[in-house]
């Protein structure tokens, strides 16, 4: 345990290490221009191409200030086939795709970790979601938008009209001070001498590789038949209160269960799109998890008063505590959207895969911590769900959605025995552990059920 600690703060260090390494020499953090048009590569119908910034919109026709030749470039939009609206992140890329890649881990990490100090935890878990955060908001930024015009109809091409109104350095009308303002401008990266090379903006070239994180909340209480089975096998007696002085307890009612919080980060999925519309993956889950604790006041007569049993009875406690995660083959209907216009897709899928759950029984006299036996069981089942998804692009390679689905599997437990002790009298009265077989019936776990979350994808 003592040097998988150490591995981690290590791993951890050389992280930290490679972010910096990647941000550093990439130059600048923050773009060299602001508050100047759009910058655009715009392919014509004759074939070529013209790069450069969005001076204005009059009517059908773009006014751009030519990269190369540093001069006002008029362009019809019947002229054109597509055009490409470049971006730049707020950081440097290499430092985007770094906070993003260390960020995520540390924030899972961070919140899911049982081990460690608590406050030590959520700085890890919420500092590395915060770092997350930026890095996926510099790439959003910078993400470019192709619109492709070749084909298309009127209302889309008037869409795309208006909404580079709004990308222009002038917007609305023209001031009177243009010729002023005009010459004081330069192009963005002046290549005078270099041809740039464009690629065809027409071909579709839809995103193949995504990458999901999906928390989600569980809307079912599916945490086992163990509240009725612990009190069908006679563990729902009621704990007395009792104590000295100001050291009191309340009376607690058994069969206890304490259900691990619905909400859960161990949601992540990776797919691969075989068609433009249809996609393969993995995906892995959370299928449930909880725990129950049953008390039973067995009758001694002549056992001495205590504080947590009446005079005559001794207690017997039992627990179970389960834990289960799926992993799953997916099959997904997710056409991308064409974000320029339009940035909601839809997605519908299924899943079929394993459900691999972990439960632990035991015995135990004067609480439940206190373990005097234990019996583990592995189980593997089938697992099957379906889920849809309503996702908004913030461009071509990042998205954030709302998740609605529906995972299930059913394991069978077989009967067995555990053995258990209680505090007992012998014939001279002294106290002694007395053995007793607790006998726990076949029963039946449901686990999964309905939940809804978020799904924040990454697309390559």
């Amino acid at each position: 345990m003592k040097n998988s600690k150490e591995f981690i703060k290590k791993a951890a260090r050389i992280a930290l290490a490679a972010a910096v390494f990647l941000a550093v020499p990439a130059g600048a953090l923050y773009p060299k221009h602001r508050g100047r048009g759009a910058e655009l590569v715009v392919q014509k119908k004759d074939g070529t191409f013209i790069k450069g910034e969005l001076l204005f919109v009059r009517e059908r026709t773009l006014i751009l200030l030519d990269e190369m030749s540093g001069t006002d470039v008029t362009v019809g939009i019947d002229d054109v086939d597509a055009f490409k609206v470049v971006r730049s992140p707020r950081f440097s890329a290499r430092f985007s795709w770094a906070a993003l890649l260390v960020g995520v881990p540390a924030s899972v990490y961070g919140l899911t970790a049982r081990n460690g100090a608590f406050w030590t935890r959520m700085g890890i878990g919420i500092g590395g979601g915060t770092i997350a955060l930026l890095g996926m908001a510099s790439l959003i930024k910078g993400t470019d938008e192709v619109a492709v015009l070749k084909g298309g109809s009127e209302q889309r091409t008037s869409f795309a009209l208006n909404k580079l109104v709004g990308m222009a350095f002038f917007r609305g009308s023209l001031p009177a001070d243009f010729d002023a303002v005009r010459k004081s401008l330069t192009p963005r990266a002046p290549s005078a001498g270099k041809e740039s090379v464009f690629r065809d903006l027409t071909v579709s070239r839809p995103t193949r590789l995504h990458l999901s994180f999906e928390p989600f909340y569980s809307l079912s209480e599916r945490t086992g038949p163990y509240v009725g089975l612990f009190r069908a096998m006679g563990f729902g007696d009621t704990r007395p209160g009792g104590g000295w002085w100001i050291f009191t307890r309340e009376p607690t009612a058994y069969p206890r269960m304490d259900r691990i919080s619905p909400f859960s980060l161990r949601g992540a999925r990776i797919e691969y799109s075989l068609t433009r519309s249809l996609a393969v993956g993995f995906a892995y889950a959370s299928l449930g998890s909880g725990s129950t604790d049953g008390f039973r006041l067995i009758p001694v007569p002549g056992m001495p008063w205590s504080w947590w049993t009446p005079a005559d009875y001794s207690p017997l406690y039992i627990s179970e505590d389960h834990k289960s995660d799926g992993f799953f083959l997916s099959a997904a209907w997710m056409p991308p959207p064409d974000t320029f216009f339009n940035s909601l897709a839809l997605k519908f899928g299924v899943e079929l895969g394993a459900c691999i759950s972990r439960l632990d029984f035991a015995t135990s006299e004067g609480s439940y911590e206190a373990v005097i036996a234990s019996r583990s069981l592995r189980k593997t089942v089938p697992a099957a769900g379906v889920f849809g998804e309503l996702s908004y692009y913030f461009g071509r390679n990042a998205s954030l959605g709302f998740r609605a689905g529906y995972r299930y599997a059913r394991t069978r437990i077989g009967a067995f025995n555990l053995d258990g002790t209680f505090l007992d009298l012998d014939d001279r009265g002294s106290l002694i552990h007395s053995p007793l077989t607790i006998a726990f019936p076949a029963h039946r776990l449901d686990l999964g059920g309905p939940a809804l979350g978020v799904t924040l994808g990454l697309h390559f």
